[in-house]
């Protein structure tokens, strides 16, 4: 089972709760400005990680300029296995910002982003994102955008199965069955995220479809010992 990033709960002293229990976990590390300006956050971030701590640990980053992601990735490509682009985050603060899920709506944008990061770093670059809306290609469209991704050299494909207006109120159900699609049509490893409400869901969607792994949030934040082996 895989940890995603949540603001203010996978820093490093959440994730040695959740040690012994995890395939991975993805740190937020999303402010680039201050990232790349404040010299004692940079120093915090470079800081020692537990060598006890399970790997392989994946630091997220958000934007839409290869050379400001690439710049703020170099900080911490030194202590983590990959780097992680968030194209998943549907919230409104995402579309001001201009990064998370509203860029699946410009493909061009994203494909220089993820060249630009396979180019520009020393370690594999993987890409979270979610289910294309309708009107942008749907599953089909997902699927297309999932491959481009693996063609611009992406290591992995966390997908969430559900669409950037599936927030909140509106979460609705999680397509399994597009996450199923994903990783059948991708010859990298396709991690299922969504709907991972309980240990046998996560064994039914690694049954279900081939995905190698599952992610979950909501459910680790009521249960830390989701994951943990019976």
């Amino acid at each position: 089972g895989v940890i995603p990033p949540l603001s203010d709960l996978t820093e490093l002293k959440e994730l040695v709760l959740y040690d012994n229990q995890l395939q991975g976990a993805i740190p937020p590390l999303n402010n680039l400005t201050k990232l790349l300006k404040l010299e004692l956050y940079n120093n915090q971030l470079q800081g020692p990680i537990p060598p006890s701590l399970d790997r392989p640990l994946i630091a997220q980053f958000c934007g839409d300029s290869p050379d400001v992601v690439v710049a703020a990735a170099k900080h911490v490509e030194g202590c983590v296995d990959a780097v992680d682009l968030n194209l998943g985050c549907p919230q409104k603060i995402a579309r001001k910002g201009h990064y998370g899920a509203y860029l699946l709506r410009e493909p061009d944008t994203v494909k220089r982003l993820v060249e630009g990061m396979v180019q520009g770093l020393a370690v594999p670059v993987t890409v979270k994102m979610r289910v294309l809306e309708d009107s942008h290609g749907g599953v089909e469209g997902t699927v297309a955008f999932a491959k481009m991704l693996e063609a611009c050299g992406a290591s992995a494909v966390t997908l969430h199965g559900r669409t950037v207006k599936q927030n909140k109120n509106l979460c609705g159900a999680c397509d399994w069955s597009a996450i199923g699609e994903v990783a059948a049509a991708l010859s990298i490893p396709v991690v299922g995220n969504g709907g991972i409400e309980t240990t046998r869901d996560a064994v039914s969607l690694l049954r279900t479809t081939s995905v190698a792994a599952v992610m979950s949030s909501q459910a680790l934040l009521e249960n830390p010992g989701l994951f943990a082996p019976d």
